[in-house]
């Protein structure tokens, strides 16, 4: 009796090994999909936080062109009412502001914007070391003054225009939308996904079933007479 138990208990053995290999590949599927949905919504949280900063870097970019432009010009004036020290240290926050746009902005798709590439440029221009404006902070030369007043003015237009689009893009309404888009993007992942894991989970338990039914038409032949 006990020799005749020996297939059958080998026989129940190897099904629970096959259905424990289902659980397994049901249990790394489950843990693979919540990764990918996470990486997902966390992109987009991510997209939308870094939208936030470049839109913060932008407005502090514009407010200290409306210092230092003015200012620039009282200090080119006839009668100077603006020192260089003033000048110098307004431009070099400027210069800062700069650099810190630059670093929010360069990491995401707004850096392949023709329009920011050319702000960039501008403002780039505007405070080298060969530029009007800074040349125009050791001399006292009217033609220079005028021509760093010309090259900052001509940074206006386009600082505005750029700040103006990227405070449009960071409208809560369309940050909105942009988070109400990437969660649909993750459901529709997931109804993929557990579209092909429960194609999968059957395919395994058809053929396990398969398995045992051959198994079973052995262990019947063996024990015929």
């Amino acid at each position: 009796i006990t020799r005749g138990r020996h297939p059958q208990i080998r026989q129940q053995m190897s099904t629970a090994r096959r259905y424990w290999l289902v659980g397994t590949v049901i249990l790394i599927f489950l843990t693979a999909l919540g990764i990918s949905i996470q990486i997902l919504v966390a992109s987009a949280f991510e997209a939308q936080r870094s939208q936030k900063n470049i839109a913060w870097a932008a407005a502090q970019l514009q407010i200290e062109f409306l210092q230092v432009h003015p200012a620039f010009s009282g200090y080119a004036a006839e009668a100077r009412s603006v020192p260089a020290a003033s000048i110098k240290t307004r431009l070099s926050i400027f210069k800062n502001r700069i650099r810190v746009l630059k670093q929010e902005t360069d990491q995401t798709d707004l850096a392949d914007d023709p329009i920011y590439d050319q702000l960039v440029a501008d403002l780039e221009s505007a405070i080298a070391p060969d530029s009007p404006v800074t040349r125009a902070l050791a001399s006292d030369d009217h033609a220079l003054h005028r021509d760093a007043l010309n090259q900052l003015a001509r940074l206006d237009s386009p600082i505005r225009t750029w700040v103006q689009d990227i405070m449009l893009r960071s409208n809560p309404d369309r940050q909105k939308d942009s988070l109400v888009n990437a969660q649909l993007k993750a459901a529709a992942v997931m109804a993929v996904a557990i579209l092909a894991g429960i194609a999968l989970v059957v395919l395994l338990l058809r053929y396990i079933k398969r398995l045992e039914k051959a198994h079973e038409r052995e262990r019947e032949a063996r024990e015929g007479p």
